[in-house]
């Protein structure tokens, strides 16, 4: 609920400041959406990205079902119900986005003892092995976001995250990337 107050907050805000000392009911709603939608905080700075279960950037779905609820990053997250032999899914890492970035996967309490992240990134490659009896989840959520590392993007090349576990309770949420 709190987020819903933040985000009208913000507009009202932004719909004063632009009013001035005229009538708020005449500021243009679609001028209102196009400045939130370029700068979302109103600091001037890219905003996160996020890749979850329902984005274009998912590449690999077959066996996956989306289980909504249950600890998830938003409202539903995917669980690998398929062939043991082939429990992965690929998140696409946009070609749009350049410069230095944090990287983070959102991971449940729930699910398989260790997930493998595969990262490549132009010339990069990196494995990042997440033992899931390490997570501390805080707050009242059932998860958290976990930190897979700082990596250089180059407009134009993007890249790819490969989540995967020889394990066959498998779940793949959230992919956060934050430019530094």
């Amino acid at each position: 609920m709190e987020p819903v107050f933040m985000g009208m907050g913000q507009v009202a805000g932004l719909a004063a400041a632009m009013a001035g000392k005229g009538d708020v009911q005449t500021i243009d709603v679609s001028k209102i959406q196009r400045i939130l939608k370029e700068d979302p905080y109103l600091d001037g700075k890219e905003p996160e990205t996020l890749i979850d279960e329902d984005s274009e950037y998912i590449t690999g779905k077959e066996g996956w079902e989306v289980i909504w609820g249950g600890g998830a990053y938003g409202r539903s997250y995917l669980k690998y119900t398929g062939d043991p032999e082939d429990n992965h899914l690929e998140y696409k890492i946009p070609s749009t986005l350049d410069g230095e970035y944090e990287i983070y996967a959102f991971q449940q309490g729930n699910g398989c003892k260790e997930t493998t992240f595969k990262i490549e990134v132009g010339d990069e490659a990196k494995t990042v092995v997440f033992d899931r009896a390490s997570l501390v989840v805080e707050g009242q959520t059932r998860g958290e976001w976990v930190h897979l590392g700082t990596y250089s993007l180059v407009k134009g090349i993007g890249g790819s995250i490969r989540v995967q576990s020889d394990e066959p309770d498998i779940h793949a949420d959230g992919i956060l990337l934050i430019k530094k």
